[in-house]
């Protein structure tokens, strides 16, 4: 299931808290920390993304429910490559992650995937935001991702926390050969998009507030 990027969240957001991320960021500190990646994390991380199948059940994607877990081992080299974050609970258990990828010569969000017990506590949109803070502190401008355009916790998610669509003839080969490949697989029934988020210039979220969790 690591070919698709669908949001943390497996519940339909409420809303995207815009106002005193502050105070929020300091909430979720006092429960939740974001770090790289351990191998002896990556056992638990398949659990974590096919947790949220239900939620694409209950829309009528059986299709998205029904995919196959990935294998721990396909975590690896995002592992290797210090590109794959787990946010971790009080006790240091894996509750959520994000895999980053490059595609295009870009990062590339593959799956960013938060345990439903844990959703609505800002926890996707804070993994994004540490990925988003690598990203651009490596000198990327911009990253990636392809989902669900419809989906109320994939497409319209994604916007709230800054992602512009874009269109489909803007993306590079290998962001073309992606969607390609979920055409093949059946995942086009419903509508897909990718998305980008710029890392640099004027529209660009400063660092200290893309690193707080906005929501997920």
């Amino acid at each position: 299931m690591g070919w698709l990027p669908w949001c943390a969240a497996a519940l339909p957001l409420i809303g995207v808290l815009v106002v005193d991320r502050r105070r929020a960021k300091r909430v979720q500190l006092k429960h939740i920390d974001v770090r790289l990646a351990r191998p002896e994390d990556l056992p638990a991380l398949p659990g974590i993304e096919t947790s949220g199948d239900i939620a694409f059940r209950a829309a009528g994607m059986d299709l998205v429910a029904d995919a196959e877990p990935a294998d721990p081992t396909a975590y690896q080299p995002a592992w290797r490559a210090g590109r794959l974050w787990v946010a971790c609970d009080r006790t240091g258990r894996p509750i959520g992650f994000v895999r980053v990828e490059i595609v295009d010569d870009l990062p590339h969000v593959e799956q960013v995937s938060v345990l439903p017990s844990h959703a609505g506590r800002h926890t996707g949109a804070w993994l994004l935001a540490v990925a988003a803070d690598w990203a651009r502190d490596v000198g990327y401008p911009r990253m990636t991702l392809r989902t669900f355009s419809e989906v109320p916790w994939n497409g319209p998610y994604y916007q709230r926390l800054g992602w512009r669509v874009l269109p489909d003839d803007a993306g590079g080969p290998q962001l073309q050969a992606l969607a390609q490949r979920e055409h093949a697989l059946g995942l086009t029934r419903w509508p897909r998009q990718a998305m980008v988020l710029d890392l640099t210039g004027p529209g660009a979220t400063p660092a200290t507030d893309r690193g707080s969790p906005a929501a997920g």
